[in-house]
C-alpha cells in the first residue's frame, strides 16, 4: 500500500483529456518506456538491498530522461524523502510511527547502548547503499 507520492512535472506536455488531445506524444513515449523497461525487470530477480523499487524507478526516470539526467536509487530515494507527500494522516503514521516507537524504547529503556547498536548497523547500510549505487551503475 502506497503511503507517499511525487508528481513529475513535465511542463512541455500540453495534452490533455479536455481538448481531446490526451494522451500526448510524450506520454505514449513514456508508457512505451515503462513497458521497455518493466520487461526487462521481468528477467531479473528481486532484491531487497541491490534490484528493488527504486532501481525500478531510476530505470524508467533515465529512460524517459526525466529533468534530463542519469537517475540513480539514490536520487530516487533523496527526491521521495525530501519532496514526495503522504497519502494521508495514516500514510504518515504508516511510515514513521513504528520507527518513532522503536526509537523511543529504545532510548529508554536501552539508554546508549540502543543508540550505539543503531548507529552502528544504520550507518554501514546507508553506505554500503550509497557506495553500491555509485559504484554499479547498471542503468
Amino acid at each position: 500500500m502506497p503511503t507517499r507520492w511525487l508528481q513529475l512535472v513535465y511542463p512541455e506536455d500540453t495534452g490533455s483529456a479536455a481538448e481531446g488531445t490526451w494522451p500526448s506524444k510524450q506520454a505514449l513515449h513514456h508508457d512505451q518506456e515503462l513497458n521497455t523497461v518493466a520487461d526487462a525487470f521481468k528477467t531479473e530477480p528481486y532484491n531487497l538491498f541491490t534490484n528493488n523499487c527504486h532501481v525500478f524507478v531510476s530505470a524508467v526516470m533515465t529512460h524517459v530522461d526525466y529533468r534530463n539526467t542519469h537517475w540513480d536509487p539514490f536520487k530516487v530515494a533523496v527526491l521521495v524523502f525530501f519532496c514526495a507527500r503522504y497519502t494521508s494522516l495514516w500514510g504518515f503514521l504508516h511510515t514513521w510511527l513504528p520507527f518513532m516507537t522503536m526509537v523511543v524504547l529504545g532510548v529508554f529503556y536501552g539508554r546508549m547502548v540502543f543508540l550505539y547498536v543503531w548507529l552502528g548497523l544504520s550507518v554501514p547500510l546507508l553506505a554500503w547503499f550509497i557506495i553500491y549505487n555509485f559504484a554499479n551503475k547498471v542503468w
